[in-house]
């Protein structure tokens, strides 16, 4: 364990760089959340064919680390092909990835399986400030019945930004 000299550190002092993991943990500790804003288009999803789920620009909050679709673009996301005569439910996530390579911050497919009936995949939502690798928000649910995409679902929480929340819009 650390020192107490070495545990105290002076954020915002002339001079002083704020590292990506400064600035996601200060975003944290305000919005205590994960999930998308209501900014532009609020990264609307949209059933593009059987292959394709288009989401549309906005922002999102993963542990204090924010990912957006740029305004007035989109994002396909492709879909493995279904199975005949089988349900299957797939998630569509904000994925961040720390690894050898550095970090990433990506929208992903977590593939579910096939079946009589729709299960959910399991996600990893590791803590990010206290060692973990990788954590994964689910934005949408796929479901597909057969070969075909049947519905889109919103997961995430929408988070308001701070005077939608404490200041009065008179």
């Amino acid at each position: 364990m650390a020192s107490s000299s070495d545990a105290v550190e002076a954020i915002t002092l002339t001079g002083k760089e704020v590292s990506a993991s400064i600035d996601a943990y200060l975003f944290d500790a305000l919005y205590s959340v994960d999930g998308i804003f209501t900014k532009g288009n609020q990264m609307e999803a949209s059933i593009v064919s059987n292959n394709k789920v288009r989401i549309a620009d906005g922002l999102l909050i993963n542990q204090g680390h924010f990912l957006r679709i740029k305004p007035g673009m989109y994002c396909d996301v492709p879909i493995e092909n279904g199975t005949q005569n089988m349900k299957r439910c797939d998630c569509i996530v904000a994925q961040f990835k720390i690894d050898e390579n550095g970090e990433s911050h990506d929208i992903v497919v977590i593939q579910g399986t096939p079946g009589e009936q729709e299960t959910v995949p399991s996600l990893t939502k590791d803590d990010l400030e206290n060692g973990g690798a990788l954590r994964q928000i689910e934005l949408f649910r796929v479901h597909l019945n057969g070969i075909n995409i049947s519905g889109v679902d919103r997961i995430a929480r929408t988070v308001n930004s701070f005077s939608d929340a404490i200041f009065y819009k008179g």
